[in-house]
């Protein structure tokens, strides 16, 4: 991907601010690549890395050829040969799926992420009725690495299956590696997850007389909660995924800041050899899990945009963020008259903010708030700003719009 992220834009003639929002080349916490051309890149690679195998099996198949053949060799040390052979191809089969595993996951790991978005475009434009089995059309099983030699595999059973959940994806993080040369340290995990959340749900009489059941206390939140990113050593400022992180740890009591995190991202390589982070601080949907582990916050991607699922994990106590468009975020809270052309960009998601609390209305149970933790745009009333339901669905409800959810409470 392209080497660019969120950037300062230029203040309109009628006034404003300037917002950090993704530029037309740029990536950011929710910026998904071109699947197709991963998928053929690690197609070749496991090809590559194939050939090997497949020569030695080859010439496995050459002995046993040779022993059946062998009118000399008595048959009792033919079975003890074959045996040997067989032993031998068992061995390298395992050889394989040890060393393949993991590039199997990720091609499947791959083919569910462009299947997420080929809905998403598809529902950008139109409502789409889709199937559970389409929805599961890219959760095939790995291919049995025999399975275009069979006159060679008759002692190989397909028992590499394995499906991956999207929304189960962090189970078997693991940690990253350093780059080498560069000032790299391990995170100090001060922050550890609950059992139970250790906050309350409390009903809130509002002016017109009508009561909302409200999660935690975010006016405090407000009050205590940073607004601002771009604050790293590495002079980043597309850093709204790596500071919503900070924001989570803060309210967890961790003392590491979005820095530490930004310092961890810039140092450290995801599977494919490169920083977890851009050079502008973008992060992707992929990699946020990542990241959020290594800080003591097992997480998982949810792509379902679903509120109410986002509402009971965050009543839960529970760490919530997602991806949204800004444009279409700041539409209904501008009084700072900011030009919103350039945080459009191109209708996806390009913003990541922290979903901290939400309210229901106190009869129906219907959610009709959140609150969220927003750093893109330097203004104190964004550290927990209150947001209607259906603008924040509007901003939400866009191609690339993921949620990153922990799985136990934080707070």
């Amino acid at each position: 991907t392209e080497e660019e992220a969120f950037e300062m834009n230029e203040t309109g003639e009628d006034g404003g601010i300037p917002v950090k929002v993704l530029k037309p080349n740029g990536d950011t916490s929710t910026y998904v690549p071109e699947y197709d051309e991963e998928i053929s890149a690690l197609d070749k690679g496991i090809e590559n890395a194939k050939q090997p195998y497949l020569d030695e099996a080859k010439e496995i198949a050459d002995e046993y050829n040779r022993i059946i053949e062998d009118s000399e060799m008595e048959n009792e040390d033919k079975i003890s040969s074959l045996e040997m052979e067989k032993n031998r191809l068992t061995s390298l089969k395992d050889q394989w799926q040890e060393e393949s595993s993991e590039w199997y996951e990720e091609k499947d790991r791959l083919q569910k992420m462009k299947s997420q978005q080929t809905i998403d475009d598809m529902q950008e434009n139109e409502s789409v009725d889709i199937s559970s089995d389409e929805l599961n059309s890219f959760s095939d099983k790995i291919k049995n690495f025999w399975e275009d030699d069979t006159e060679d595999n008759a002692y190989v059973s397909d028992n590499t299956n394995k499906i991956h959940d999207i929304n189960n994806q962090a189970k078997d993080i693991r940690s990253p590696k350093s780059i080498e040369g560069m000032d790299a340290n391990e995170p100090n995990v001060d922050v550890f997850p609950l059992e139970k959340t250790n906050q309350t749900i409390n009903n809130i009489e509002l002016d017109d007389g009508s009561e909302q059941k409200i999660f935690d206390h975010p006016d405090r939140l407000l009050n205590e909660l940073p607004y601002s990113q771009g604050i790293n050593e590495f002079d980043k400022e597309g850093t709204c995924a790596l500071a919503n992180l900070g924001s989570w740890l803060e309210i967890g009591g961790s003392r590491n800041v979005e820095n530490d995190i930004v310092k961890y991202a810039s140092t450290h390589m995801d599977m494919y050899g490169n920083a977890l982070c851009s050079e502008s601080g973008g992060v992707l949907p992929e990699n946020i899990p990542v990241i959020w582990k290594q800080f003591g916050v097992d997480a998982y991607l949810d792509g379902s945009k679903n509120l109410e699922h986002i509402a009971e994990a965050v009543e839960s106590g529970k760490a919530v963020s997602v991806g949204v468009n800004a444009g279409k975020l700041y539409e209904s809270d501008n009084i700072e008259n900011i030009d919103l052309n350039d945080c459009y960009g191109d209708g996806g998601a390009n913003h990541a903010i922290g979903v901290m609390s939400c309210a229901r209305d106190a009869i129906t149970g219907n959610l009709t708030h959140f609150y969220i933790n927003d750093t893109g745009r330097d203004l104190a009333r964004d550290a927990c700003r209150k947001v209607k339901v259906v603008d924040f669905l509007q901003a939400f409800n866009v191609k690339r719009g993921v949620a990153i959810i922990s799985k136990k409470p934080i707070w």
